[in-house]
């Protein structure tokens, strides 16, 4: 899979100041060799070992893919962005606001092809992804407040015994 990634981002590389059709056909090759990666790693044999190589494969992908997402050039990225974010789903992976922006963008694709049906279903999908994102948040944030506190409180008698030391 390394391998297939080194050879994608050399591609993609080269694609970088092509413009037009060269430029698209150049980015499908170095996408090719992305999908190809995620396709061994969410392989059931290879599950859960290659897991981590679907969130690099999508790193990846996006930095291949991010200049196609304009009017006109998105509709060439549905499929590798569909199979992006179908493989990190696939693994659950843990970076929602990834997951958040690749569905986003296949949706921002959907919609340049004129399928406004799929880019809706995108959106409600990134919608409850954020959704989550938010709660974890919220989960992470109410399980640090005692631990701010009792730091506070620690800071304060802290501060009360530097104040003794020094006299004041």
């Amino acid at each position: 899979c390394r391998t297939l990634f080194v050879q994608a981002l050399v591609e993609g590389h080269a694609a970088e100041p092509l413009h037009g059709a060269a430029g698209v056909q150049r980015r499908r090759l170095a996408v090719s060799y992305v999908l190809h990666a995620l396709r061994i790693a969410t392989a059931e044999a290879n599950r859960p070992r290659y897991d981590f190589l679907v969130y690099n494969g999508s790193v990846y992908l996006w930095s291949i893919v991010h200049p196609l997402l304009r009017e006109g050039g998105a509709r060439y990225a549905i499929e590798p962005l569909e199979l992006a974010s179908r493989a990190l789903e696939t693994v659950d992976d843990r970076d929602l606001d990834l997951r958040v922006r690749y569905l986003r963008a296949l949706a921002y694709a959907h919609d340049d092809a004129g399928d406004a049906a799929n880019a809706a279903e995108c959106l409600v999908r990134a919608k409850d992804l954020a959704k989550r994102r938010l709660g974890t948040s919220e989960d992470a944030a109410r399980e640090a407040v005692p631990a701010a506190e009792a730091l506070a409180e620690a800071l304060a008698a802290a501060q009360q015994r530097l104040k003794a030391l020094l006299g004041e």
